[in-house]
């Protein structure tokens, strides 16, 4: 019999919990084929025609799974009837010494009403947590937390593929009324959140034009420019880049944070300021419309401009200025993008 793994991975988390899947499933009875999903895929469906089990891992970014796997979701071939699995990697942590699990939100259910519509039976639904990598706007788990975070989360990903491997129902995870509620942020994150997330991403004069983050990114949304990462509109906000980066030198620029925020808000604001004559309903359609070309202009026009002004050398480091300068970096042990 045939498995077929398909993983989206940001700093490894999901490729670890993808490597105790597999070893579930041993030989001779199971052929295991692992892959990992990015924009860089030269045949993103090579290998899952034939295969009698798939299981599609990803990381939960902002209650969504990341676009590109919403993507590859998405146009997955059509198999009526075969049989589809469902692992959701969210981020852990020790807080004041207790442990806190993640969620996902609508992350699962988002990615299975897709794969229900393409016709797979969909078999497993879990969940697992391990140590929080978001590095852009909170500080990684303490280096002796990580065993006890990491163990928590191997447990759940054996727990639910001992469950398939052994033909039985895993659906680990109900949908609930409050998961349902975080439809909209996750929709909202696909839109905006992660644009504006990577608008903040600056490298700092320790940056040694190496091209790691930009070689490594599976959203292929870092280019090299004047030797200096840029972050495209295609970021997913996974944070590979930030906690790959050999020198440190990836960081949340304070200034562009601020300067996006004063724009957001001055955009809104203008949306319910400008003076208008369309009567009650076209008012209201009308300010709807102006809102959502807010962020179009920022992230379009305004953000390359400052993201160009954060390049120039006599500005660099009043940009690369960063609340977590001293935030740790988090990568597993043996993910080596």
């Amino acid at each position: 019999m045939k498995l077929c793994i398909r993983t989206y991975t940001g700093t490894g988390n999901t490729a670890r919990a993808s490597a105790i899947v597999a070893a579930q499933f041993p030989a001779p009875t199971w052929t295991v084929d692992t892959r990992l999903v990015t924009k860089a895929m030269a045949d993103p469906y090579q290998g899952i025609a034939d295969c009698d089990l798939l299981i599609v891992a990803f990381s939960s970014l902002g209650f969504s799974a990341s676009l590109t796997m919403i993507q590859w979701i998405r146009t997955l071939p059509r198999r009526p009837g075969a049989k589809l699995a469902l692992l959701c990697v969210c981020g852990s942590e020790n807080r004041k010494g207790k442990y806190s699990g993640g969620w996902s939100g609508d992350a699962l259910f988002s990615a299975a009403r897709i794969v229900a519509r393409r016709g797979w039976e969909i078999v497993g639904l879990s969940e697992a947590s391990y140590p929080l990598n978001w590095t852009e706007m909170s500080n990684p788990p303490e280096e002796q937390h990580l065993p006890v975070l990491l163990e928590k989360g191997d447990h759940e990903v054996r727990s639910f593929s001992a469950a398939l491997a052994g033909g039985s129902p895993a659906r680990f995870v109900a949908e609930t009324a409050t998961r349902k509620s975080a439809q909209l942020v996750a929709v909202m994150f696909r839109l905006f959140g992660r644009r504006a997330l990577a608008a903040l991403f600056v490298s700092d004069n320790s940056c040694t034009s190496c091209g790691l983050c930009a070689r490594s990114c599976p959203a292929q949304a870092i280019r090299m420019r004047s030797a200096r990462p840029v972050w495209s509109g295609r970021c997913d906000s996974c944070n590979r880049c930030i906690n790959i980066c050999p020198s440190r030198s990836i960081v949340t620029s304070n200034l562009l944070m601020y300067a996006h925020s004063t724009i957001a808000v001055a955009l809104a604001i203008a949306a319910f300021a400008i003076p208008l004559a369309l009567g009650p309903v076209g008012t209201v359609l009308a300010r709807i419309a102006l809102l959502l070309i807010g962020p179009v202009l920022q992230f379009a026009f305004l953000a390359p401009v400052l993201s160009w002004l954060s390049r120039i050398p006599a500005l660099r480091k009043i940009f690369s200025r960063s609340f977590m300068r001293n935030y740790r970096r988090y990568r597993e042990a043996r993910f080596m993008p």
